[in-house]
């Protein structure tokens, strides 16, 4: 998968491809690069491959509601496995947990908490972008 080589030789919290081709490469932290991309129609992420370092419910979510093709990750939960296989998206990744920690790794990361009880992937895409505004 080129995004992933992309996002592992380079120091990119995104990345996607889309027919082969580069078409966009974000740095920064946390769902905010991913979640740019998706509210400002940057680019058509339908079909496209993305690569991004951390993938939870939230980061699933947003990939879900732009129908990418597939994706990989440094680390994914294991509901954003479970949500992106069941939207039929190919998953590579290279750890496998249970929940994403907060930046102070003292609790939870606060959006994957806002969106625990959410399970319809648009509503979760909602409750993000209210949680940002």
């Amino acid at each position: 998968m080129i995004a992933k080589e992309i996002l592992c030789e380079n120091d990119y919290a995104c990345v996607v491809v889309k027919d082969g081709e580069l078409k966009h490469a974000v740095k920064g932290m946390g769902i905010k690069p991913l979640l740019n991309i998706y509210l400002e129609n940057l680019i058509d992420l339908e079909n496209s491959s993305v690569a991004d370092k951390v993938i939870g419910k939230s980061a699933a979510s947003i990939m879900i509601c732009s129908k990418i093709k597939d994706v990989y990750a440094d680390v994914i939960t294991e509901k954003a496995y479970e949500m992106l296989m069941e939207n039929n998206i190919d998953i590579e990744y290279g750890v496998l947990v249970n929940s994403i920690k907060n930046r102070l790794n003292d609790g939870p990361c606060p959006l994957e908490n806002l969106v625990k009880e959410i399970e319809v992937p648009i509503d979760i895409v909602n409750a993000i972008i209210g949680f940002f505004k």
